[in-house]
């Protein structure tokens, strides 16, 4: 017991002199009720030393405060900035600084939100910024192009909240997109069925129909429905496509040819043609092209007027089998020989074309029929020897047969007559 005793007093006078020797006045130095800290520090609990107020991220209790400008966050048990800064933890009573807000559920203090940052009630966005409904980020207050709108998040000036993809849009541009909450811009209209933009009013290849019309001397075509040019020469042709100045639409056929072919013999032709002779006509219109026969019309807008009808007369008075003769006479044509009878055509001089028509005025039709029925009579063989011959004159040979012709009298017309009847 006496030893005891002895011990605890011991113990007592070395507690004693500790503090006496000034060890509280040492971060770490034993301290307790009867030996307080000194230099502003704190006697820790259970641990029984002095330590100094925490800083930041420092351990903090009731024993252990934090130094000025910090405080101590409930449950971390952590020396923060009074008030917190960006990134810190928050809770009531130790709030966020300023700009700052404290998010729920992170409780972490975060600056309001700008482009494209997560949003929501306890993280609004900043100026100029509003949180997007269910997408939860920040967009542009009003919104701009591309970026995502609804009701109470409009879309900026010129800009239309489309439908369907909830995105501000801009107007269409020629051949984009375009719907009710997408119009197009100034200068088009949306094509309905398409919806597409276009010109307004269409251009030549755009798609038309009632209330968005073409443009001038434009017509929309019925069956494409699309802005077509009058018919050039050859070109096909119909109600709600005209032919262009000069030509008119053959019935029928509906081929755009030269206006000056029209007459009441010309019609009589056309119409007393069969389907299939029709269809063969048309097929070969559709193989020549109108740069090889421009010529060749031209040819025969100067031949006599009386004459030309008389032609067509003649053709007119056809059977249906000299019609298909005269097709399948047509369709063995080598299209180079035609386009070089064209260019000799459009190479003559206007002393060569005077000639050749006072030639042809001099030609009786009855000479014509003649000559008709002699081609008419000719088998295959013979055609292909006469074509044989003609592909192989040259352009001098052609002049040269001109001028032949040019010298001709009436003897030498009424001569080839003779010979054409008895051939025939």
């Amino acid at each position: 017991m006496v030893l005891l005793k002895l011990i605890v007093m011991a113990a007592l006078v070395a507690m004693v002199s500790s503090c006496f020797i000034g060890k509280q006045f040492e971060e770490g130095g034993k301290c307790w009720a009867g030996c307080p800290c000194q230099n502003g520090m704190r006697c820790e609990a259970f641990v029984h030393r002095c330590k100094k107020k925490g800083i930041l991220d420092e351990r903090c209790h009731l024993t252990r405060p934090c130094a000025d400008g910090f405080s101590c966050q409930p449950g971390i048990h952590k020396c923060y900035n009074k008030p917190r800064l960006e990134g810190q933890p928050c809770i009531a009573g130790h709030p966020c600084g300023p700009g700052l807000r404290c998010e729920a559920g992170s409780h972490v203090c975060r600056k309001l939100g700008t482009l494209l940052d997560s949003c929501h009630a306890t993280r609004p966005c900043g100026d100029g910024y509003s949180c997007q409904p269910g997408v939860h980020r920040c967009y542009n207050k009003p919104r701009l192009d591309g970026q995502p709108c609804v009701a109470g998040h409009g879309c900026a000036k010129g800009l239309h909240c489309e439908a369907g993809s909830q995105r501000c849009r801009a107007p269409g541009k020629l051949e984009e997109s375009c719907h009710l909450t997408r119009p197009c811009e100034k200068g088009l209209s949306c094509q309905p069925g398409i919806h597409k933009c276009y010109d307004l009013p269409r251009l030549e290849g755009q798609p038309c129909v009632a209330g968005h019309g073409c443009g001038t001397n434009l017509t929309c075509e019925a069956g494409s429905h699309r802005c077509r040019l009058p018919g050039g020469l050859l070109d096909s042709c119909h109600l709600t496509r005209p032919c262009g100045d000069e030509l008119f639409c053959v019935p029928l056929i509906h081929k755009c040819l030269p206006d000056f072919l029209i007459s009441d013999e010309f019609l009589d032709f056309i119409f007393n043609l069969t389907a299939n002779d029709t269809a063969m006509i048309v097929e070969i219109l559709e193989n020549i092209d109108p740069n090889d026969i421009e010529g060749i019309f031209k040819f025969i807008e100067l031949i006599p007027k009386d004459l030309l009808n008389g032609i067509l007369e003649l053709l007119s008075s056809l059977t249906p089998k000299d019609l298909n003769n005269i097709v399948d006479f047509l369709k063995t044509l080598d299209p180079k020989m035609v386009e070089s009878i064209a260019e000799f055509l459009a190479s003559l001089t206007e002393k060569d074309i005077t000639e050749l028509v006072d030639i042809l005025s001099k030609i009786d039709i009855d000479q014509v029929k003649g000559l008709f029925d002699m081609l008419l009579s000719l088998d295959g063989n013979e055609i292909d020897m006469i074509l044989g011959a003609l592909s192989q004159l040259s352009e001098e040979d052609l002049m040269d047969i001109v001028d032949i012709l040019a010298n001709i009298t009436e003897d030498d017309l009424k001569t080839i007559e003779e010979l054409i009847g008895i051939i025939g």
